[in-house]
């Protein structure tokens, strides 16, 4: 019986787990895609200092274009998704008491060079998507990226290692503890109806006889989950 149970688990943890991962970084990406600029905005819209993580980035899709390393990050996050813009502006722009929408509408009018780091998943960020712009203007002059293109939308495809594992470990245990209490309560309810507790064969007749159909009650182990 407890061999069982392990393996149940294990089944939980992995299955449960990766799949409810992969269901959370795809809703977080659609409502990131989907939400207005607005969400990101109020109160989160916040500009660091570079970090090496950052310039590791932007060393690894680098390009000619890049006259000199990035000066500016910025960031926008919401529940479930954080969006990085690691970028920089030629020439001098005054974007003093502009809205956070209107100061990043002006900063693209000029030539520019643009990062772009989404992270998606909750509770912790699990899918990434990448991408690299060059701009004169309004006009994209080229531009890369390590997501899957669908239509005018990019779709994350760069996996995260510790926001996955701890996902799937949290999402694992979630889904296991609602089979295991799914299981005792169906149970119960076939007891009180005076049903075999494992296959639901009618025993309203003869329970003290056991189940004729799984052999429930008939066996050892039936007679001790019985009285337990």
């Amino acid at each position: 019986m407890r061999r069982s149970r392990i393996k149940r688990l294990m089944y939980c943890l992995v299955i449960g787990g990766i799949l409810a991962n992969f269901v959370s970084g795809i809703t977080c990406w659609q409502f990131g895609e989907a939400a207005p600029a607005g969400v990101f905005s109020v109160g989160l819209w916040r500009t660091f200092p570079l970090q090496p993580k950052d310039l590791a980035i932007w060393r690894r899709l680098s390009s000619s274009h890049w006259p000199e390393k990035p000066k500016h990050v910025m960031h926008f996050d919401a529940l479930g998704v954080s969006h990085k813009q690691i970028f920089n502006v030629i020439g001098n722009v005054d974007i003093t008491g502009l809205s956070p929408q209107a100061a990043f509408q002006k900063m693209q009018q000029k030539q520019s060079y643009w990062i772009y780091v989404s992270d998606y998943g909750w509770p912790f960020h699990c899918l990434r998507l990448e991408s690299w712009t060059y701009r004169k203007g309004t006009i994209l002059k080229s531009s890369q990226t390590n997501g899957w293109q669908v239509g005018s939308r990019l779709v994350p495809t760069r996996l995260l290692l510790f926001g996955t594992l701890a996902n799937c470990f949290v999402y694992g245990i979630v889904v296991f503890c609602s089979a295991i209490a799914f299981g005792q309560l169906r149970s119960l309810i076939r007891r009180k109806r005076g049903l075999c507790i494992k296959c639901g064969y009618d025993l309203r007749s003869s329970v003290s006889a056991g189940c004729p159909e799984c052999g429930w009650r008939r066996d050892e182990s039936g007679a001790e989950e019985l009285s337990g």
